[in-house]
């Protein structure tokens, strides 16, 4: 089989037939610019080279009926000049086709009517009748054309008609031109025939192979160049095969004119008459609020691409959405209709789109923020993306938390998970690059980060006995440490003691003791119990407080703390401290306990 090129005749714009038989000779081999243009033209720059049309509009043979077809023949021509038949009043005998591989044959009659033979093809070959259509179009100009010649009827579809050659006589008349040229778009889709028959039984074309990547030329004349296409469907690979060019940007650039002399028309003209004849070639044409936000985005040339799925409608809220290349558009009533796509599209679908707790979108994804990352609002919250941390959600409080704090540009950065919830007190959390945010109903939301972060979660988190965190991290206390208030107790941290809790009767005195300000500094150690009488005690920088229910909290610190410790502390003959250490007379010092005192005298001696 030779290679196929439209010779459409340019009757209109050259003037008569005179004009186009003095002209064919110069015209031979190259496809021709449309002349009979809708007028709404659709916009050629949509063209998409790797998917002229899609597999399911071009191979749908039952598309229309002869009904169907001969109306819409009508519709294009009003009258046909005298003397002259038009498409839509043409009729011819037609002749039997056996069944093949191809085509399931064809039950030939007399006197049968241009529009019988188009559904009848269709629907044997399982071709669309609306791509046979707009193939009599964009090859004769035969739809349009109302005093069309014989040489247009002879080959119709440009089928056997080489670009350096005449037509195949072997082929000539309307009924063999239609059947011929159904019959090749299937052949294109079947790599190798399995019966009898020379025409179809070995290997036919490997060129453009779907999946793959071809090149393809802009012009018949070599010297024009040729561009890479990644071919992805069965129809754009029959229709290259058919017609083996691509329009370059001169063409698209015309719409339905002429571009320069690199210009190849062909399956520009295929794609611009069946989008504006029949809608969107790949089936869907978005419509409604969600076709005015797909318009809005720019329809075809939009990063969300063609429809390729149809609007379904009932879901949620009584919304609708619409599948795309690249994404999906959704829209209710209270929300409106806002695409989403990529990473942040995975995500949600993977929570339950529209059914999930964070609701329908209620605007565009927005780029360009911090790592290069992405975000996108919905109706409970949001949805956050980075290459780093992938996309996950951020609602409620948390979120509002989170965003107080900066959001991604916070020192807790990009989630990093979904929120958890079902913990202590019903209450949540989330991941964060940098930390956690954790939320319950008493305390609200707070993030918990750095080595209080991980000393909290050592000592049980909100199991433990300090509860949730109840207020934000504060920095630039001595030392340059940081504390943080937690339901029951807080945390602090410095570089020389570590992130360590203080509850209870021993933070109360040593806040009163000026906390980290106060002669113990900061803590270094956890609080531990039980000792004598269900006693507790913590290690400071530069001491300890104990505490017990009958002797309360007290500080021990310095020789006469090391004299206690010395004697058995708690458990020695003292007991528990009932004061701090005091100053006394004449330079010395002293400390109560349960059972008696220790003084320090003015030598450095301790008596008791």
């Amino acid at each position: 089989m030779r290679r196929i090129v439209e010779s459409r005749l340019l009757n209109r714009l050259l003037g008569g037939l005179a004009m186009v038989t003095l002209f064919a000779g110069l015209l031979t081999g190259f496809q021709m610019a449309a002349t009979a243009q809708p007028a709404q033209a659709a916009d050629a720059w949509a063209f998409q080279p790797g998917n002229i049309i899609s597999d399911h509009v071009f191979f749908d043979g039952n598309k229309m009926d002869a009904g169907q077809v001969q109306s819409f023949l009508n519709s294009k021509v009003e009258r046909c000049e005298p003397g002259y038949t038009c498409l839509k009043d043409y009729r011819q005998n037609t002749q039997n086709r056996p069944s093949d591989p191809m085509c399931r044959g064809y039950s030939g009659t007399s006197n049968e009517s241009a529009a019988t033979i188009i559904a009848k093809v269709g629907q044997s070959c399982g071709v669309s009748q609306q791509a046979l259509i707009v193939l009599l179009q964009k090859e004769q100009g035969l739809i349009t054309d109302d005093w069309p010649s014989s040489r247009q009827y002879r080959s119709a579809t440009g089928y056997g008609c080489p670009d350096t050659a005449d037509c195949d006589a072997t082929y000539y008349g309307f009924f063999n031109q239609v059947y011929m040229g159904a019959w090749a778009m299937k052949r294109y889709t079947q790599p190798q025939g399995t019966g009898p028959g020379t025409e179809w039984n070995s290997r036919f074309d490997l060129s453009y192979p779907v999946g793959r990547t071809s090149s393809i030329q802009w012009n018949p004349n070599a010297g024009c160049g040729s561009s890479q296409v990644y071919i992805e469907n069965q129809a754009t690979h029959a229709l290259y095969v058919y017609t083996p060019y691509r329009p370059n940007d001169a063409a698209l650039r015309a719409g339905y004119g002429a571009g320069d002399g690199c210009s190849a028309y062909g399956n520009r003209n295929f794609f611009l008459y069946f989008s504006d004849w029949f809608g969107s070639p790949h089936g869907f044409t978005p419509k409604n609020a969600i076709g005015g936000r797909w318009n809005a985005l720019g329809a075809e040339k939009s990063t969300i691409g063609i429809a390729t799925g149809p609007e379904l409608c009932g879901i949620r809220d009584n919304g609708c959405w619409q599948q795309f290349q690249n994404g999906r558009i959704y829209w209710s009533a209270n929300t409106g209709a806002w695409p989403v796509t990529g990473a942040i599209q995975q995500r949600w679908i993977a929570d339950g789109s529209e059914y999930g707790t964070i609701g329908f979108p209620t605007g565009p994804e927005l780029c360009g923020i911090r790592d290069n990352g992405c975000w996108q609002q919905f109706q409970n919250g949001r949805i956050y993306w980075s290459a780093n941390t992938g996309a996950w959600p951020v609602a409620n409080a948390i979120a509002n938390r989170w965003i107080a704090n900066g959001s991604e540009y916070g020192t807790i950065g990009f989630p990093t998970g979904p929120e958890l919830c079902g913990i202590r007190d019903n209450g949540c959390w989330q991941q964060f690059q940098n930390g956690r945010i954790y939320w319950s109903a008493n305390t609200g939301a707070w993030p918990v980060t750095g080595a209080i972060q991980q000393r909290w979660i050592g000592t049980g988190s909100e199991y433990g006995t300090i509860g949730y965190p109840s207020g934000p991290e504060l920095c630039g206390i001595r030392d340059n440490g940081c504390w943080q208030q937690f339901q029951n107790g807080r945390f602090y941290w410095s570089a020389n003691a570590g992130a360590w809790p203080v509850a209870n009767a021993i933070a109360n005195r040593w806040i009163a003791d000026g906390s980290e300000y106060g002669q113990l500094g900061f803590a270094v150690g956890p609080e531990l119990c039980p000792i004598r009488d269900n006693g507790c005690w913590q290690q400071f920088q530069n001491g300890r407080i104990y505490w017990s229910a009958s002797s309360g909290a007290w500080a021990v610190q310095g020789p006469i703390g090391d004299r206690w410790i010395a004697d058995g502390s708690e458990y020695g003959p003292l007991g528990f401290p009932t004061s701090n250490v005091t100053d006394g007379p004449n330079g010395t010092t002293r400390q109560s306990f349960q059972r008696g005192t220790l003084t320090r005298q003015a030598d450095g001696s301790i008596q008791s």
